[in-house]
């Protein structure tokens, strides 16, 4: 099997639950951002942008997300279990 079948066969879908809910090492984190701009980006425009959200602001950005998933689904298609997701 080529790398690239490889690839394709065993990639996966990732979902709000699958990330560790702990914190990720300073020492990790660092590496992470460091291997970025590797990472494929139009005609190498290098577009990153980082904000790195930790303890308290972490959870306030994920309740204003699922404040404003409410306000914006329409009664229709709004999902509560979408909702807490964040």
């Amino acid at each position: 099997m080529t790398h690239l079948e490889k690839t394709i066969r065993t990639r996966k879908s990732t979902y709000p639950n699958d990330f560790v809910s702990g914190t990720i090492p300073q020492e990790d984190l660092e590496k992470i951002l460091s291997v970025t701009p590797y990472a494929p980006n139009h005609k190498k425009t290098q577009p990153w942008r980082y904000i790195v959200f930790t303890g308290n602001a972490k959870d306030e950005l994920a309740q204003k997300l699922a404040d404003l998933y409410k306000e914006t689904t329409d009664a229709a298609n709004f999902l509560e279990k979408k909702q807490h997701a964040f």
